[in-house]
């Protein structure tokens, strides 16, 4: 996303067009990336034990870190997890040929960079397995270096590692679930690459992502529609975690748009009347607030199947009003439907109900779809 070009005196001048717009979107949005650092802008960087090159990387990685610092505000700017080139020991490097010593030059010039922009800015990795010994050396050359090793360009010993990225697919007990006959040497379990990452039909919801992402080729143009799965919603009560309590219930059959899918006959593309009932068994069950007992005990006794998720949301009524949510922002998907997408970091209070009255108000007039429902607070 990033390209550049050498002009005849030398020097190199960078075009980040791509990426801004790319980080627009984002931050229009509220979202916080992951910035992984890597990839050979133009093919220009080709061997990282090559000093010029290794130098070059840093002062890239510094004109990234100072434009969005820039940009968006060392505040925001440092809330981003920065993370080293991914899965090293895979070896998909863009055509640079990496080291175990090119990678820790790498390394050290990615910290530098970050750094020079600002001391305030997280970095870590190895981003990869670290799988045992004598396997992952790149992981395990990594860790040892910022531990002990020398620094490329300031000769200190050992490299800051501001935390430890580590890419775990699956538990122990599984790593036999699934082998191939045809190659005993490869075991899919780790990863099964062709249903992780596929969105078309009928992998809507077996993708490895947070929601189901539905590719609306029948229409013209194409667009797509993104329903949210249980996890994602479950990510979003977490954030609930004061005396009046709520509880928000989630199970298989109640609250799963995977299960309205089907029972809407699988379709390749759903109907605008399908996303509805699809998109009605996102939000988990509430129930309405009840006074906490005055003595200060509270008993509660329900049967929850597998898997399910109960969520006792405790809080104090507010003294005050909730403040307002801002950033409210239309995102168009479709003639006649479009997203709408808000933050409440300015509401000040957790004591909150889910609305389906503005959900279906929406819905009724412009079929909007909303991210999240959390941003309603009671009396509003």
């Amino acid at each position: 996303m990033i390209s550049f070009l050498r002009n005849v005196n030398g020097t190199v001048n960078y075009n980040f067009s791509e990426l801004d717009e790319f980080m627009d979107l984002l931050a229009e949005n509220g979202l916080v990336p992951g910035f992984e650092l890597m990839g050979s802008p133009s093919g220009y960087f080709t061997n990282f034990e090559d000093k010029v090159q290794v130098f070059e990387w840093r002062q890239l990685i510094f004109l990234t870190a100072k434009r969005y610092i820039e940009k968006y505000g060392l505040q925001h700017v440092s809330t981003w997890n920065f993370e080293t080139w991914n899965e090293p020991d895979h070896h998909d490097f863009d055509n640079v040929s990496i080291t175990v010593t090119g990678f820790q030059n790498y390394y050290d010039a990615c910290s530098e960079g970050l750094k020079q922009a600002s001391p305030h800015l997280k970095f870590g990795g190895p981003g990869d397995s670290c799988h045992s010994p004598p396997k992952s050396p790149i992981c395990w050359g990594l860790l040892s270096h910022c531990y002990n090793g020398t620094n490329v360009f300031t000769g200190e010993l050992g490299v800051r590692l501001d935390y430890i990225a580590l890419h775990k697919k699956v538990i122990d007990q599984h790593l036999d679930f699934m082998h191939s006959d045809a190659n005993p040497s490869m075991n899919y379990s780790l990863l099964s690459n062709d249903n992780a990452f596929m969105n078309y039909y009928p992998h809507y919801f077996t993708q490895r992502t947070l929601t189901a992402r539905f590719q609306m080729n029948n229409t013209k143009p194409p667009h797509v529609q993104m329903v949210r799965k249980p996890v994602l919603t479950v990510m979003g009560l977490l954030a609930l975690l004061d005396l009046v309590y709520v509880t928000y219930y989630m199970d298989n059959l109640v609250t799963n748009p995977f299960l309205e899918w089907q029972k809407a006959g699988s379709p390749d593309f759903p109907s605008i009347e399908d996303f509805r009932h699809i998109r009605d068994s996102e939000d988990p069950v509430v129930e309405e607030p009840v006074l906490f007992p005055k003595d200060g005990d509270m008993v509660l006794k329900v049967q929850l199947p597998v898997p399910s998720v109960l969520l006792v949301h405790i809080c104090e009524p507010p003294r005050l009003p909730p403040g307002k949510v801002t950033g409210l922002h239309f995102l168009p998907l479709f003639r006649g439907q479009v997203a709408l997408a808000w933050s409440d970091g300015h509401v000040g209070s957790r004591y909150v109900l889910i609305s389906s009255y503005w959900r279906i108000l929406f819905i009724i007039y412009v079929n909007v779809l909303h991210y999240f429902s959390f941003a309603f607070h009671k009396g509003r």
